[in-house]
C-alpha cells in the first residue's frame, strides 16, 4: 500500500511539473479566441483591443473569430467542446459563461461544467438610448408614450436573450407598461434602426454607445447602474428614476474548454491582466467607459455562480425566453 501511494504521489508530481513546463513554452502556436456576436460589437471590439498586446507578449499570432448565433451560444459550445490545452477560449459577455441555461432549453453546454473561468477582464454598465430626432428625452416619456399606446413601443437589442433584451423586459414588468422586443444580430444593424427611427429605444452597453453618442447619432436617457458615470455625470440612473433594480452591469470574460490545465489558465489570465493594464490599451479601453477588472479565475468562478442566481430570477420575472 504504501508503494502505491508513493507511486501515486511521484505520477501526481510529475503532471504538475509537466503542467508548469507547459505553460512556461505555452504558446507555441497561434491562439483562437472565439466571440459569440458579430463583429463591430462592444465585446468584439474590446477583445481586438488588448489581443495584439497579447500577441506580442507570445510571440504568436492571437486569432479572433466571430461565431454569431444563440446569444452567443454558438461560440460558447465550440469553446467547450473543443481541445483543454489553451489554444481555443472564449471572450463574451455573461450570457455565454452563465445564465444562458436558463434561457436555452436545448443548451448545448452548461458553462459551470464544460468551461473553465480564466478571467472577468472588465466591466461596463447598460444605458438607455434612442436615436437622436426622437421626441422621447426621458425615461418618464418614454413611460407615458408606452402607456398611452400599450404594444406600440418597440425595443431593439443585440440579440434575443441579450442582457440589454432582458433589462428592457424587466423595465417593462416594473413600470407596468408593454413593449415589443425587436432582436438583432449585434448591435450595428440594431443602432442602425434605432437612429432612423425603426426602433424607439434600446438599452446598449457603454462601450456601444459612447461612440454613437460621441458622433452625435443617440442620446442616453438613463444609466442602468447603481451610481452615475463620471463620462456622463448629468445623466441619472435608473435607482435615481425609482427602478432601484432596473440595473445590469455588462462584465466581458475570457473562458477556456473545462479540464484545461490551471498552469496555463493562470499564464493567459497574468499576461492577459498584464495587457489590459497596458497604458495604451488602458486609455483606449478608458474612453469606451470600460473598467479594468483583471479576476483570477477563482474570483470568476464565484461571480458567475452568483450572477447564474441573480440572473436566473430576474428571467423568471419577466418571463423572458429564447427563441
Amino acid at each position: 500500500m504504501q508503494r502505491i501511494k508513493a507511486f501515486a504521489g511521484a505520477l501526481a508530481l510529475f503532471a504538475a511539473l509537466a503542467a508548469d513546463a507547459g505553460a512556461q513554452t505555452f504558446p507555441t502556436k497561434p491562439v483562437r479566441i472565439v466571440v459569440g456576436f458579430l463583429a463591430g460589437g462592444g465585446v468584439d471590439v474590446v477583445v481586438r483591443i488588448f489581443t495584439p498586446k497579447l500577441a506580442e507578449y507570445w510571440g504568436q499570432q492571437v486569432i479572433v473569430e466571430n461565431r454569431p448565433g444563440g446569444g452567443g451560444t454558438a461560440g460558447g459550445q465550440a469553446v467547450a467542446t473543443a481541445e483543454p490545452d489553451g489554444y481555443t477560449l472564449m471572450f463574451s459577455p455573461p450570457g455565454p459563461a452563465s445564465y444562458n441555461g436558463h434561457l436555452y432549453k436545448d443548451m448545448p453546454y452548461d458553462p459551470t461544467v464544460h468551461l473553465a473561468p480564466v478571467s472577468i477582464v472588465g466591466q461596463t454598465v447598460n444605458y438607455l438610448i434612442v436615436g437622436k430626432d426622437s421626441k422621447l428625452n426621458s425615461l418618464a416619456d418614454l413611460i407615458a408614450a408606452a402607456k398611452a399606446n400599450p404594444g406600440k413601443l418597440n425595443y431593439g437589442s443585440q440579440g434575443n436573450a441579450s442582457t440589454p433584451h432582458i433589462t428592457a423586459a424587466l423595465l417593462g414588468v416594473r413600470a407596468g407598461i408593454e413593449m415589443v422586443h425587436v432582436p438583432y444580430r449585434g448591435f450595428q444593424p440594431a443602432v442602425a434602426d434605432l437612429i432612423s427611427g425603426q426602433v424607439d429605444f434600446m438599452f446598449a452597453d457603454a462601450s456601444n454607445t459612447l461612440p454613437q453618442l460621441r458622433g452625435g447619432k443617440v442620446k442616453t436617457l438613463a444609466i442602468a447602474a447603481a451610481k452615475r458615470s463620471q463620462t456622463l455625470p448629468d445623466v441619472p440612473t435608473m435607482p435615481e428614476l425609482g427602478y432601484p433594480d432596473v440595473v445590469s452591469t455588462v462584465w466581458m470574460a475570457l473562458s477556456a474548454p473545462a479540464k484545461t490545465p490551471a498552469a496555463i489558465i493562470k499564464k493567459i489570465r497574468d499576461d492577459t491582466v498584464r495587457a489590459v493594464n497596458d497604458p495604451v490599451v488602458a486609455e483606449r479601453l478608458a474612453n469606451l467607459n470600460i473598467e479594468i477588472v483583471g479576476s483570477t479565475p477563482e474570483e470568476m468562478g464565484r461571480h458567475v455562480a452568483a450572477e447564474i442566481k441573480h440572473w436566473a430570477e430576474v428571467i423568471r420575472v419577466t418571463g423572458v425566453k429564447a427563441e
